[in-house]
């Protein structure tokens, strides 16, 4: 069978918010959108500092202690985060989302599984965590080191981002990427301070980026590194809404600011 490998913008106006919030956004491309697929919804690997050199190394070996606790709490979430930002991309933009088994399921879908298009397990990209990504979703981007934003984010999306739409059917493509970071360690490693980031891209079928929103939670949580349960509610559905929330609430302002 033959085998395809994918390897890796038009931009009207950037509304920066402070820095928490950036959406860059092509006004016209986006509102042209009326059926989109949202192909990949994946959260990478928590990341935490390295220095303070001895503080960190202490927080972390707290941290790297309870991956496979972090790793399910992930799994348990992500399918209601990808369903967070389904319903966005309906009623905020008013388009119709294929996505999830219903989208793996249509016959557009199973032709490109056919065609043979390289599938990359996100399961690859393990080490001391995990990347996750929602249920019935397959991963044809090979991002390095499991670096999907800015993968995403690349030059050459523009012909992947057309094929997908040409043989799925539709006006755009869409992906959603989310991580837990620690962003400090305290003295000793005694606790640190994590966030919760999400990115949205958009392409349409043209290849044009018309929509790259990142936000992050505020403010950040005080954990002590090796508790699970403080990073479970970090990683909770209810507050992964929150920056998803934060990015479409810009979108809006930026088109009403047209």
């Amino acid at each position: 069978m033959k085998r395809i490998i994918i390897s890796g913008a038009v931009i009207l106006f950037s509304i920066h918010c402070g820095s928490n919030v950036n959406v860059k956004i092509a006004n016209d491309r986006l509102t042209n959108i009326k059926k989109i697929a949202l192909l990949a919804t994946i959260t990478e690997k928590p990341s935490s500092p390295l220095f303070p050199l001895m503080d960190a190394g202490i927080f972390n070996g707290k941290f790297n202690g309870i991956t496979a606790d972090i790793d399910k709490t992930t799994q348990d979430n992500i399918d209601l985060y990808r369903e967070n930002v389904a319903k966005k991309l309906e009623s905020e933009l008013g388009m119709t989302v294929a996505y999830g088994p219903a989208l793996a399921k249509s016959k557009e879908y199973q032709a490109i599984t056919k065609e043979g298009l390289q599938d990359f397990p996100v399961s690859n990209y393990k080490d001391k965590f995990s990347v996750i990504q929602a249920s019935a979703e397959k991963n044809y981007f090979n991002a390095e080191k499991g670096e999907f934003v800015a993968y995403f984010d690349k030059a050459d999306m523009a012909k992947h981002a057309a094929y997908f739409c040409e043989k799925l059917k539709v006006d755009g493509i869409a992906f959603s990427v989310s991580q837990m970071a620690v962003i400090n360690v305290g003295m000793f490693g005694i606790s640190g301070d994590a966030v919760l980031r999400t990115s949205i891209i958009v392409y349409d079928k043209s290849g044009t980026q018309v929509l790259l929103g990142s936000a992050v939670t505020e403010p950040a949580v005080s954990v002590s590194g090796g508790n699970a349960a403080e990073f479970a509610a970090l990683l909770a559905a209810t507050n992964q809404a929150r920056p998803i929330d934060a990015i479409f609430t810009k979108i809006r302002e930026g088109k009403a600011a047209k």
